[in-house]
């Protein structure tokens, strides 16, 4: 998942985020992290920002036609899906979500749909 630095000056340099360890951002201030890390940075800090579906297409030209066509929101249910109940939790709690509303949840299924229900939200 492709999110831009919302800094000029962040650019052409490598970086430790969470989840993903040192990654490596480009001359645009666009980096590749998982959708995990992706959520943790956009909605923790106020430094990134999802690269617009536009420019990734532009940028991303060898990509296959199949993932271009992917949005935000269809990587992350991809990515949730491969996770377990408790890595979604350990995604909630670290997004900063009030434990409250999902700290009961006992399925994947559940606690993906309040994920995705979160993400929805930030539009």
């Amino acid at each position: 998942m492709k999110i831009k630095s919302k800094n000029p000056k962040i650019v052409s340099m490598k970086l430790c985020v969470p989840f993903d360890g040192i990654v490596q951002i480009d001359e645009q201030g666009i980096v590749d992290v998982s959708p995990k890390c992706a959520i943790q940075l956009v909605t923790g800090t106020n430094d990134w920002e999802y690269l617009k579906k536009e420019e990734n297409k532009a940028i991303d030209t060898n990509v296959e036609e199949e993932e271009e066509e992917l949005t935000e929101r269809e990587l992350l249910q991809k990515a949730l899906d491969k996770m377990s109940l408790e890595e979604m939790k350990n995604m909630a709690k670290e997004a900063g979500y009030n434990e409250k509303e999902w700290g009961k949840i006992g399925t994947k299924k559940l606690m993906s749909a309040y994920l995705l229900k979160k993400f929805d939200s930030l539009d």
